[in-house]
C-alpha cells in the first residue's frame, strides 16, 4: 500500500475493499481502494477494536460476523454508497445469508447487513493485510461497547399495548444503497423467536 498512513477520500463509480482481521479478543480492518492505475491500494478508514467478554466467547464465525456488523455501521456512510469487497478469512455473509431461519444475533446482523452492497472474495496476499493484521494485533484501549442493534426503536416498532403475553413485536427500517432502495422488517414472536424479513423495492 503506497502511503498506507495517508488517507484519501473513495472514487465515485470505484468500488472499495475492505480488509478484516478478527483475532481471539480484537479485531482490525482497513476501508481503501484502488488508484487510478488498478495496481496501488490507497487506505480510506482504519478501525480496530476490543471484544467485551462476552463477545470473546463467541465462536470464530459469530465475532467475524459481530465485527463485520460494528464495522458497516460505523462506515455507514461509505459502504450505502459504494459496492465493498471483503477480504475476510471466512465468508461470513454465505453463513448470515444462507441460513435458512436465523435466530437470535443472528437475526440481528442480517437486518442489519441487508442495506449494504458487500460482495466476499477470496482473501489473497496483500500489502494492506499486514497492515490489518497489525491494527486487529494492537486495539485501542478504549473500552468496546456492544452495538446498540435498533437506535430508534420507539420510532421502528410497532407494539400491542396489551396485557397478552402472547404479544408479537416488529421492527422496520428502510434502506438505500447504489443498487436501490429496499426495507426490512424483523418479527419476534412472545417466545423470543426472530423472523426476519427483506425486500427490495
Amino acid at each position: 500500500m503506497s502511503n498506507p498512513s495517508v488517507v484519501v477520500p473513495p472514487k465515485p463509480g470505484r468500488p472499495l475493499f475492505l480488509y478484516l482481521i478478527v483475532l481471539e479478543n480484537s479485531f482490525g480492518c482497513i476501508l481503501g481502494k484502488h488508484d487510478v492505475t488498478g495496481k496501488k491500494e490507497q487506505a480510506i478508514y482504519y478501525l480496530n477494536k476490543k471484544f467485551t467478554s462476552y463477545e470473546a466467547k463467541y465462536t470464530l464465525l459469530e465475532r467475524t460476523c459481530c465485527a463485520l456488523t460494528w464495522v458497516a455501521q460505523k462506515l455507514r456512510h461509505y459502504l450505502l454508497a459504494y459496492t465493498t469487497y471483503l477480504i475476510s478469512r471466512l465468508d461470513t455473509l454465505k453463513y448470515i445469508f444462507q441460513k435458512p431461519m436465523p435466530t437470535g444475533r443472528l437475526a440481528k446482523w442480517q437486518i442489519l447487513l441487508t442495506e449494504f452492497d458487500i460482495v466476499y472474495v477470496t482473501r489473497t496476499t496483500m500489502k494492506a493485510q499486514a497492515l490489518a493484521d497489525h491494527l486487529a494485533e494492537n486495539p485501542v484501549d478504549d473500552e468496546y461497547q456492544p452495538l446498540n442493534y435498533f437506535l430508534d426503536e420507539e420510532v421502528n416498532s410497532v407494539e400491542v399495548i396489551s396485557e397478552d403475553t402472547n404479544a408479537w413485536k416488529m421492527f422496520f427500517d428502510g434502506a438505500m444503497n447504489t443498487k436501490g432502495v429496499g426495507i426490512g422488517a424483523i418479527l419476534i414472536s412472545p417466545t423470543g423467536q426472530y423472523y426476519p424479513a427483506t425486500t427490495r423495492l
